[in-house]
């Protein structure tokens, strides 16, 4: 079977305006191209303000970040309406970015993305062993694998004596959020129980640590009010 329109040869952004099927199908490939490039170059930046590491608003991204700084923070207001709307309206716009990189193609093989049964393996990327969490290696992943990474890490928390000490940890916390902008809803029983878990976790750790890191009161935030998980469930 032949492909449906067929489109070849490229479209210079200079040409202006298509003027008519085949041209307009032209760019949308010469930008999903140029978006797929900006993504691949995720170059490493230092601390965030904002969900993910960009200085503006454009696709050129990006290292995933859930710390940020002290000025954009206060964990003691981490109930507040205010802090709230910051940190879902953050992620919402991750999700968004991770979303429409999932959109631009087929899902790239990446040889350092685990088998969903690696527990292993998932949770030392999890831990930040193998670097931070970019937007090109979340294509990768997927909605399925971070499922599975996902309650991995909450199998870890929940049953092991050190899983505090994983949720502790900052690069932990960037991975954990970036896991969750790549989750389809509504949840699986399985991921439902993981964040479960996760929250619990945090729900303890708060009893005992006041006020909580950043990365930890995110993604306690983002658990309560995005994801709905209560830590009685």
């Amino acid at each position: 079977m032949s492909t449906v329109l067929p489109v070849h040869g490229e479209l210079s952004p200079e040409i202006g305006p298509p003027s008519d099927g085949v041209e307009y199908l032209m760019q949308v490939r010469w930008e999903a191209r140029r978006t797929m490039a900006r993504l691949a170059q995720a170059p490493a930046r230092g601390g965030s303000s904002g969900a993910v590491d960009n200085a503006d608003t454009s696709n050129n991204a990006h290292t995933v970040h859930t710390a940020h700084t002290t000025s954009d923070v206060d964990t003691n207001a981490a109930s507040d309406s205010a802090w709230t709307v910051h940190c879902t309206s953050q992620f919402a716009e991750l999700r968004r970015r991770v979303a429409r990189a999932l959109e631009c193609g087929e899902r790239p093989k990446n040889p350092a993305i685990p088998h969903a049964n690696d527990s292993v393996s998932w949770i030392r990327i999890v831990r930040g062993d193998r670097g931070p969490p970019r937007l090109s290696l979340l294509q990768s992943v997927g909605p399925m694998l971070a499922r599975s990474a996902l309650e991995h890490t909450g199998d870890t928390i929940r049953d092991e004596a050190n899983g505090l000490a994983l949720l502790e940890r900052e690069s932990s916390g960037a991975w954990i959020y970036a896991l969750l902008a790549c989750v389809d809803e509504p949840l699986l029983a399985d991921t439902a129980a993981a964040l479960t878990a996760i929250l619990r976790a945090i729900e303890s750790l708060s009893a005992r640590q006041t006020p909580l890191p950043p990365h930890i009161a995110v993604l306690q935030t983002i658990l309560r009010h995005t994801f709905r998980i209560r830590a009685s469930n």
